[in-house]
């Protein structure tokens, strides 16, 4: 989804110093804390936003079936949620979904996601998930968690050869 182009307009000048505004660096693990533990309601958010990714992933790729979820069950207590998308590597995860506020989504208005925010919603839950990922033959299994300071990690912990599609 492609998010408003202008948010105001700016007409004069004062002539006052101008003072661009940004990130504190000694309180990005707080700002992201805040922005991991945006949802009220955490269950609801994991299946809503998870899925839309798991959707948008497949309107990328150009496949029309549907997503497959798994909620927690006496045999398997995790949430699954599995799209037949492009797929990530380490790569992928490392510049996009590693980063607040990355998103692959802001170019089109065939996705809904755009804030680069949802693919950690389970951090408001949890305080670690896994992800399996495949793209082009390679199944990267990544391990995100919550740090001490709130703010989180992800760790890649293996890359594997697969015959699994994306």
């Amino acid at each position: 989804m492609r998010p408003n182009a202008a948010v105001a307009t700016r007409v004069g000048d004062l002539g006052g110093e101008k003072v661009a505004m940004s990130f504190d660096q000694n309180s990005l693990a707080h700002i992201m804390s805040v922005l991991t533990d945006l949802y009220s309601d955490p269950e609801l958010a994991i299946l809503r936003e998870y899925s839309t990714n798991a959707l948008d992933a497949q309107i990328r790729a150009g496949v029309s079936r549907p997503i497959e979820v798994s909620t927690p069950n006496a045999l398997s207590p995790f949430v699954k949620i599995k799209d037949y998308g492009i797929g990530m590597n380490a790569d992928d995860i490392r510049e996009v979904y590693s980063q607040y506020g990355a998103s692959t989504k802001r170019d089109s208005d065939e996705f809904t996601g755009m804030l680069g925010l949802g693919c950690k919603a389970a951090l408001t839950y949890t305080n670690q998930f896994t992800v399996n990922a495949v793209k082009d033959g390679i199944r990267t299994q990544v391990v995100v968690s919550r740090t001490e300071d709130g703010s989180g990690v992800m760790e890649i912990l293996s890359q594997t050869e697969t015959d699994e599609g994306n």
